[in-house]
């Protein structure tokens, strides 16, 4: 959520539904470096302080389900970050994160929300940002990538959160 301070956050939407015109906040690796490099300086400096009041010797777990849209910039100024992709079904994930977004919008635009042009633009957003994750493993070293299934993580959490430690 350290993106949504400075509106560059595709969270931006659970309260403004105007997909069409927030294009640029789902997408910040698509902005001026100029932009990119300011707004990354000023969340990798956010990460520094709260490891730094944290103490000594700890790694940041940062789980981010809307980082897609802006990885390739954090990757490029925390080029020793470590990715684990958790991946679900996306025939269940982009509708449950549809009604995520959408739930608010019934409230204040009821116009936008159900089998709306929104909506649909807003799916198509989150199978953008499905892709864009997925390719990552063809770009990442197997050392600084992990995909692991949803139904796994599940099913035998701590035997799946001791593969990822072992592998990363």
């Amino acid at each position: 959520m350290l993106f949504l301070w400075s509106t560059l956050s595709p969270a931006l939407l659970l309260l403004f539904p105007y997909v069409e015109d927030l294009q640029h906040v789902a997408f910040v690796d698509a902005m001026p470096r100029s932009v990119r490099r300011r707004l990354i300086r000023s969340y990798v400096g956010t990460l520094k302080r709260h490891l730094y009041a944290r103490g000594d010797g700890r790694t940041l777990l940062a789980k981010n389900t809307l980082a897609a849209g802006r990885i390739s910039s954090m990757l490029e100024a925390l080029p020793d970050m470590r990715v684990i992709h958790l991946v679900r079904d996306p025939t269940r994930a982009i509708p449950s994160a549809l009604s995520m977004f959408t739930r608010p919008w019934n409230a204040f635009a009821p116009e936008r929300a159900g089998d709306s042009a929104q909506t649909h633009r807003l799916a198509t957003l989150l199978l953008d940002y499905y892709r864009r994750m997925t390719e990552l493993r063809r770009v990442l070293p197997p050392d600084q990538y992990i995909e692991v299934q949803f139904d796994e993580l599940t099913a035998e959490p701590v035997a799946t959160v001791e593969r990822i430690y072992e592998r990363l």
